[in-house]
Order: C-alpha cells, then sequence, then structure tokens
C-alpha cells in the first residue's frame, strides 16, 4: 500500500502487474485517474457495500474548436 491509497502488486523485476488505482469503486483519491468508460458505483448503505442505483462515467465529449464544416465533412 502505497502513500497515495494505491495498493500495488509487483512481480519479481518489481515491475507493476496490478494496482488498485486502475480499478476504481466507489471513491476517487488524488492523483487516481477516471478513464474513458470507467465507472464508479455507490453502495447500498453505509453497511452494506454491494453495488447502490448510483453510478458515475466518464464520457468524453470533442468539439469542433477550427475548420470548415462543409457538407458532412470537417475540415481543418
Amino acid at each position: 500500500m502505497l502513500d497515495t491509497g494505491n495498493f500495488v502488486l509487483y512481480n519479481s523485476d518489481q515491475k507493476i502487474i496490478w494496482q488498485s488505482f486502475d480499478h476504481p469503486t466507489e471513491a476517487i483519491l488524488p492523483g487516481q485517474n477516471l478513464s474513458n468508460g470507467q465507472e464508479l458505483f455507490s453502495s447500498r448503505s453505509k453497511s452494506d457495500y454491494a453495488t447502490g442505483i448510483f453510478r458515475r462515467k466518464m464520457q468524453i465529449v470533442k468539439y469542433l474548436t477550427d475548420g470548415f464544416l462543409r457538407s458532412r465533412e470537417f475540415t481543418s
């Protein structure tokens, strides 16, 4: 367990083979990333950690920032 709260498993070459920061559950800690498609799920209650009814999911939204829209193609 690192000071960041990340639980890390290393192989014999000291390379990370698994880390808890790659598998978020109900909270994001400082330094942890939520990647596109990953979700956070609430627990049912303070004493029941089964998956609850709320979730948060990262969704990437891309906006056109420069260029010209001609017919159905965007050219820059």
